[in-house]
């Protein structure tokens, strides 16, 4: 019994330890400051066995100091971005905004994608070369 209990236990944090799926997370930033305005970009990409399971982009406007009185103008651009996004297939977008920031998060999944908007998104690509193409066009990556 013992050695059957000892074997159970063994194979269970084997498979604990070598992370069964190889789940991989890709996190890549951008920032920009300009006339008051910073723009944020923030896209997260989970992969499984090496391929994009699904992925969320964040759109970010903040206004800084005395712009922030002009935020409310984004919200209508926004709300526009985000209703384009809503109706096409793969993907779901929802605004958030406080004070003086203004953003559009979009959660994307590849396997509702048609075959355009998989190419336009890097869909396609695995955990290293997405990283490359993504770093290469100035995002910073972990």
């Amino acid at each position: 019994m013992k050695r059957i209990l000892m074997t159970v236990v063994l194979f269970i944090a084997l498979i604990t330890l070598t992370g069964c799926g190889k789940k991989k997370t890709l996190t890549c930033t951008q920032s920009s400051s300009e006339n008051g305005f910073t723009n944020e970009l923030k896209e997260v990409y989970h992969f499984k066995k090496d391929r994009v399971e699904s992925a969320t982009k964040t759109f970010s406007v903040v206004a800084e100091g005395d712009f922030a009185q002009y935020i409310d103008d984004y919200k209508n651009s926004a709300q526009t971005t985000a209703d384009d996004y809503n109706k096409t297939n793969g993907f779901k977008a929802k605004i958030e905004s406080d004070n003086n920031k203004i953003s559009v998060t979009v959660e994307m999944d590849p396997s509702k994608m048609d075959e355009t908007n998989y190419k336009e998104n890097n869909m396609g690509e695995n955990y290293d070369s997405l990283k490359s193409i993504l770093t290469d066009e100035g995002y910073t990556c972990k």
